[in-house]
């Protein structure tokens, strides 16, 4: 053996070279594994460092579980063909060895239905059973990140994956049941993991309202944790919000919504809230909870916002939002910003001085606002918000509103093309029934080459040709047209609302231009390369 392999980090990165590149991948490839085995049984100096990365990341129990003796579990079909695992005898203790050599390597376990098909639909007893033989200290002793977002029974269970070593916990429940059985092992989590940064805790609250102790339960375990980094769950309460609003260590809070007595919290002169938070998510909650907070934590340095708010929002209380956001963020620290206020339907447009005070984020590179209502900007508006973002990767200024109403007309999509050459994907509500000039002299001719994805809502257009050969002039590398009648049937002659009718003629309009661009490009750069030959 060269001497070279004598050296543990020279080995290990040899090893480290077939686990997979991309952190989202959720184990190895064929090829990698067979490598990594082949490795493993080479020589003793590979052995350990080769298993150590085969086992690091695991998305099923069964190839654990198939550690065990042979004879402890056994797998049925029933008549539908679907596999189940079953016991088939008591576990023992000598029948863990085997197991513990492997499952001591696991630091990711990232529980998937679809991978463990025939111990996930097990049932509840083959788990518990599970459970009650595994070792006092836990199945995975240096377990680092648990995801079970919607794995089956891992309530039941879920005291055998916590380690001292945790510090990422994903989980998730879909009965009252669930909720119970997680509560009661979550309990010991602040002395089970200590090392505990992240807690992502779902609730299913899309599906049925949250069991009113839930979020009590929660709250109580926050309020003992002092590592946090990460925190996702419903609704805190008070006291929880108070606690990690004084951790140093606290980077991301994703509530579904903030109590309403968060609103009466005064802010202290001394005392900075969350002073380290650099992402906040409000997934449905009520504006004026919301003003609250972005009051309360000004000090902030925010990176991203998200808020979504639940009942009708007027304007004047949109507004208010924005100013609070305006007030709250650092000017140059803000990257993303997703406000949305579902519920303001049949209310007026929103206005550019609405929106005025967020132009001053210099650095946001992704904008989402929606209004159901709309938003009542001309070209003027549009140059302004272009110069003020010159930074923009994606902009959203979403609505639901019916077409017919005020709109920028397409030319004034060239503010966006001459001041943000940074953007790729854009959603907006265009006019384009109004002609747009055929030639430009050359000293006004914009080509912004980086926006692929357009989404035009529910706009007007009249001239498919027409703007078809503009917009390949503008973004030559424009290729993907959306309207909100994608998905859906855009029969117009078995439709007999008229204002339907006339949506999917749009529609259909619309689908003309995207089907014209690749030929308008093809052309465009035949021209190019013939232009460059006669030089």
């Amino acid at each position: 053996m060269h001497q070279c392999l004598l050296i543990p980090e020279t080995v290990q990165l040899i090893c480290a070279h077939f686990r997979p590149t991309n952190k989202h991948l959720p184990t190895l490839d064929a090829a990698n594994t067979s490598t990594l085995a082949a490795l493993a049984q080479t020589c003793r100096y590979f052995a350990n460092p080769a298993l150590d990365a085969l086992w690091v990341k695991q998305i099923a129990l069964t190839p654990l579980l198939c550690c065990l003796p042979g004879d402890c579990f056994a797998i049925d079909l029933d008549e539908a063909g679907v596999s189940h695992g079953r016991w088939a005898r008591p576990i023992f203790a000598g029948d863990w060895s085997r197991l513990d050599f492997y499952a001591a390597r696991v630091r990711v376990l990232n529980l998937d239905e679809s991978s463990d098909a025939a111990f996930s639909a097990a049932g509840a007893n083959f788990f518990n059973q599970l459970a009650a033989g595994a070792p006092s200290g836990g199945l995975f002793p240096k377990l680092r990140v648990l995801y079970s977002r919607k794995y089956p029974h891992v309530a039941s269970c879920l005291r055998m994956f916590l380690a001292p070593t945790l510090r990422t916990l994903r989980v998730y429940a879909k009965t009252e049941r669930e909720h119970r059985l997680m509560m009661t092992h979550l309990s010991t989590l602040p002395s089970a993991a200590p090392q505990l940064t992240s807690l992502l805790v779902y609730t299913g609250e899309k599906f049925f309202p949250r069991p009113p102790h839930f979020d009590a339960a929660v709250s109580s375990i926050l309020r003992r944790m002092h590592s946090l980094e990460k925190v996702t769950m419903g609704c805190p309460d008070i006291a929880s919000l108070q606690h990690i609003g004084r951790l140093d260590s606290l980077r991301t809070l994703s509530v579904v919504d903030l109590p309403v007595e968060f609103q009466a919290v005064k802010k202290s002169k001394d005392a900075k809230f969350f002073p380290r938070l650099l992402e906040l998510v409000i997934r449905r909650g009520d504006i004026l909870t919301a003003l609250a907070f972005l009051r309360l934590s000004t000090h902030a340095p925010y990176k991203r916002i998200s808020i979504t708010t639940a009942g009708v929002v007027s304007n004047p209380e949109l507004e208010r939002l924005f100013a609070a956001v305006a007030s709250a963020c650092r000017p140059t620290s803000l990257r993303t910003l997703v406000l949305h206020a579902a519920g303001s339907g049949g209310l007026a447009r929103v206005g550019a001085p609405a929106i005025r005070p967020l132009l001053a984020f210099r650095n946001l590179a992704h904008v989402e606002l929606l209004s159901s209502a709309g938003w009542a900007l001309d070209g003027d508006a549009v140059r302004e918000l272009a110069c003020a973002w010159p930074l923009l990767r994606t902009l959203s200024l979403e609505t639901s509103a019916m077409p017919g109403g005020a709109a920028p007309v397409l030319a004034s999509l060239e503010h966006l093309a001459a001041h943000c050459p940074h953007l790729a994907s854009l959603k907006t509500t265009v006019d384009a029934t109004v002609a747009v000039p055929d030639v430009l002299p050359s000293a006004k001719r914009v080509r912004q080459t980086r926006l692929a994805a357009l989404h035009v809502q529910n706009s007007d257009i009249a001239d498919a040709l027409a703007v078809a050969r503009y917009l390949s002039r503008l973004f030559p590398a424009l290729q993907d047209i959306k309207t909100h009648r994608d998905g859906k049937d855009n029969s117009v002659r078995d439709n007999p609302n008229q204002l339907t009718r006339d949506m999917m003629t749009q529609h259909w309009r619309w689908k003309d231009v995207e089907r014209m661009l690749p030929h308008f490009a093809a052309t465009r750069r035949e021209e190019s390369q013939y232009a460059m030959e006669r030089l």
